[in-house]
């Protein structure tokens, strides 16, 4: 099944699947998708998102969530999730169900607020943006959902409730994704400088922010912040993705040792090298290229056309 867009569900109201507020540690997820929408929100530490295109399925999404960061998954959108060190997240599962006699189903709402329909019509199945309405609305979920066993009121009242809080965090989630699209057009035509010279140096070892920033008579800071509202991510993370881009290609296509690719795209040793891949693509570079040659004399010997192993793009919202 293809992913569910929240905005496009017919007579629907949400009832919620799952909540809860806890510290991740050492925490790796495997691909997966599920029935449910969510909202995950970084309040301590961060965490790594990765997710699958489902126009490009080879093709992967990664974004580094950061304190203040948050993310919105449509139903069914393949994605994991990965934590080195403590994060703090907020999160909410939730899920359609028929509107029945509910005033305020979801149809009703997208088509009153067209700004908030075409934020959540989004191409990806996703929304990374950051802004602390978003967690208030996600706290003000939390606690209705910790009173609904005593609301005297009933189940019509704490549906109603619900879904005039969910309304509210759909509203938040697009103002802080507008806000966040405003300022990535601003300061775009440094960030597409900084791209054209990235993409011819970024196989040096020492290239560094400060370098970039110095071609372009720019201060470092200011470059930093501008490239990842433009980009969505770093501008260390722009270079590993093209390193680990160019590496797969080695990998794939000659026997090079690892010592001399690692060297070859950037890496100054072996190890760093290492994590760096496996970060990006989940495989180390000696599992990468065993499958690849595995998958290789599987598709010469019986023209079996395989799975590609996911190539890393550069995330755009």
């Amino acid at each position: 099944m293809s992913r569910q867009k929240l905005c496009e569900l017919e007579d629907s109201i949400f009832e919620i699947k799952g909540y809860y507020s806890e510290i991740l540690n050492d925490y790796d997820m495997d691909f997966t998708k599920h029935p449910t929408f969510e909202v995950m929100y970084i309040t301590a530490g961060s965490c790594t998102i990765r997710f699958l295109s489902e126009a490009n399925p080879g093709d992967i999404k990664l974004f580094d969530l950061q304190k203040n960061s948050f993310v919105f998954i449509d139903a069914l959108t393949v994605h994991n999730m990965s934590v080195s060190d403590d994060c703090q997240i907020h999160h909410i599962e939730f899920l359609q169900k028929a509107a029945g006699q509910c005033l305020f189903p979801s149809e009703h709402f997208f088509k009153s607020n067209p700004v908030v329909n075409e934020i959540f019509k989004n191409e990806f199945g996703y929304i990374v943006s950051s802004g602390p309405s978003v967690l208030d609305s996600i706290k003000a979920i939390h606690a209705l959902e910790g009173r609904k066993a005593s609301m005297l009121s009933g189940e019509a009242s704490y549906t109603t409730n619900l879904q005039l809080l969910l309304f509210e965090l759909f509203i938040n989630i697009a103002e802080c994704s507008l806000c966040d699209r405003n300022k990535r057009n601003y300061g775009a035509i440094h960030v597409n400088k900084a791209i054209r010279y990235i993409n011819s140096h970024f196989k040096d070892s020492s290239l560094s922010i400060t370098d970039v920033a110095h071609v372009l008579c720019l201060n470092k800071t200011y470059l930093q912040k501008m490239f990842k509202r433009v980009m969505g991510v770093t501008i260390y993370t722009y270079i590993n993705q093209l390193r680990i881009n160019e590496a797969r290609q080695i990998l794939e296509q000659t026997d090079t040792a690892l010592i001399d690719i690692a060297v070859a795209i950037g890496f100054n040793n072996r190890q760093n090298f290492y994590s760096v891949f496996k970060k990006y693509t989940g495989l180390s570079p000696d599992q990468f290229r065993k499958k690849m040659q595995k998958t290789n004399r599987r598709t010469f010997s019986t023209d079996y056309v395989s799975e590609k192993v996911p190539e890393l793009t550069h995330p755009e919202q």
